[in-house]
């Protein structure tokens, strides 16, 4: 779970209309959800756009991170770039084209600075995980290596119904759970220098988070961890953390 490792921030903005309508052409061709020469897309039904405006997914997606991501201390170095202030990137719609090749051109900006962007996507495929990573396969099959970043970038998945492959319904999916679906987009020389902190041990990050998870179930069930995960408080979940924290020092210490 590198993913888990990097932090969820974004240090590019918005490019222009004109700019993003080139790179989808690039990536796709024009037509509206017409799919790649592979035909791996499958038609699908249209998903309502939210009232909601950028701003306020934006916002949304941010204060998720605040709240979940660094509340509960998923990944130990998001605190930094949160505090920078570095916005994510929101693309509106279900259109394959835009919405890939809005992540193919942050792909490339992001591949020529340091940090990590977040593309949130709220209208494509929430409620079809399977449709999600169609096209999340798609990027990192052909995309990254047709823009020569293969080595250089990666994507993580996240998504309101994350599943992990062969996990059924266990609570470790909660890891890559979040409210809207999220590309983020990662440098692998960053990636792995946040490993090289851990001891180059990256199960530390993904081992206590499981724990912890596994332990907010015992106590409050799997309700629980949904309402943790949409960041609603719980009584009694600091004392929770302290004891988790406590259990990890007591083993290290050991």
């Amino acid at each position: 779970m590198l993913s888990l490792l990097t932090c969820f921030y974004c240090a590019a903005t918005r490019p222009p209309t004109s700019t993003t309508c080139i790179t989808v052409s690039r990536v796709f061709g024009r037509g509206r959800n017409r799919a790649p020469a592979s035909g791996r897309f499958t038609a699908r039904r249209q998903y309502r756009l939210l009232s909601k405006t950028d701003q306020e997914i934006e916002d949304e997606s941010l204060q998720w991170i605040k709240n979940v991501v660094i509340g509960y201390n998923l990944c130990p170095f998001a605190e930094k770039p949160r505090k920078e202030g570095n916005l994510s990137i929101v693309v509106r719609g279900d259109d394959d084209e835009l919405v890939a090749g809005t992540v193919a051109y942050h792909l490339v900006g992001q591949s020529t600075r340091k940090g990590t962007t977040v593309v949130v996507a709220p209208e494509y495929c929430p409620d079809d995980f399977e449709e999600y990573l169609n096209l999340l396969r798609y990027m990192e099959d052909q995309v990254v290596d047709e823009l020569d970043l293969r080595g250089i970038m990666q994507i993580a998945p996240f998504h309101p119904l994350f599943k992990f492959d062969g996990s059924g319904e266990g609570a470790d999916n909660f890891t890559n759970r979040s409210p809207y679906p999220f590309f983020h987009l990662l440098r692998e020389d960053e990636v792995s220098a946040a490993v090289e902190k851990l001891g180059n041990d990256s199960s530390k990050v993904w081992g206590r988070n499981i724990k912890l998870l596994e332990t907010i179930e015992k106590r409050f069930g799997r309700d629980g961890i949904r309402r943790a995960w949409k960041g609603e408080p719980l009584e009694g979940i600091s004392e929770l953390l302290n004891e988790v924290k406590l259990s990890e020092n007591n083993v290290s210490d050991g």
